[in-house]
């Protein structure tokens, strides 16, 4: 998973939320959902993964729903940060997928718990794994 802004996103917390076809327990929301505008980050799916580098720097975490609005901590993801462009490395297994399986993916980014970008800026965004070949 590659990352890159034009922006320094040293200050900022980046959060990249999954949804699975084969986990059981969602959280409903990210974890920060307020933005500087004073609404809600809307999604349309309940998210079981969690992807987050604080402050753009390592270690980065991947965590699960408990299924009550609560994220904790799965493992600790090999990753290379730089101040514009984050090299994550997600293992497939981690994350209960293999190739076929469709996921949906959100990228919410905050600063001080204030949501300042998500991406895509319209909702979600549905992937489908194949095999490159």
């Amino acid at each position: 998973l590659r990352i890159e802004s034009d922006e320094d996103l040293s200050s900022m917390f980046v959060g990249i939320y999954l949804s699975l076809p084969h986990s059981q327990k969602a959280n409903q929301r990210p974890r920060f959902t307020m933005t500087d505008l004073g609404s809600q980050v809307a999604t349309n799916n309940g998210w079981h993964k969690e992807i987050t580098v604080q402050g753009w720097t390592e270690p980065v975490s991947l965590n699960y729903a408990d299924g009550q609005e609560i994220w904790e901590r799965q493992a600790i993801l090999p990753a290379k940060i730089g101040v514009h462009v984050g090299e994550i490395r997600v293992p497939l297994a981690e994350l209960g997928l293999g190739m076929g399986d469709m996921l949906n993916l959100l990228l919410v980014a905050a600063r001080e718990g204030i949501v300042t970008q998500v991406l895509p800026s319209n909702g979600e965004a549905a992937l489908a794994l194949e095999e490159l070949g």
